[in-house]
């Protein structure tokens, strides 16, 4: 099972920043750069953007991680995957299966 994780992707997380006017600023951090399978998981359109931005979906799976959460992001190259799942499927702690959404504009 190990040969399926082939692809190197980078986990980031926000790192939110108060601003003078009582608002934030939200960056990325780099967390660190991981080995992953990557599967194609469906498209389709975001309804809450006004059907303007195309969604599709992706699941990664790598190595177990306890701090990894939904919100953070996974770069698959230029690409950018929106975390929205983080899940033990089997509670093994062995893998980390990652239900992600890249939007595209």
């Amino acid at each position: 099972m190990i040969g399926a994780l082939s692809r190197r992707v980078g986990l980031e997380r926000p790192d939110r920043t108060e601003d003078s006017g009582g608002g934030a600023v939200v960056d990325w951090a780099s967390v660190a750069t991981v080995w992953a399978s990557v599967i194609s998981a469906g498209q389709g359109r975001d309804a809450s953007l006004g059907g303007a931005a195309s969604r599709i979906s992706h699941r990664l799976r790598i190595r177990w991680r306890s701090d990894v959460t939904p919100g953070w992001r996974a770069r698959l190259g230029e690409r950018t995957l929106r975390i929205e799942a983080a899940v033990d499927r089997d509670g093994a702690r062995r893998w980390l299966h990652l239900d992600c959404v890249e939007e595209i504009r």
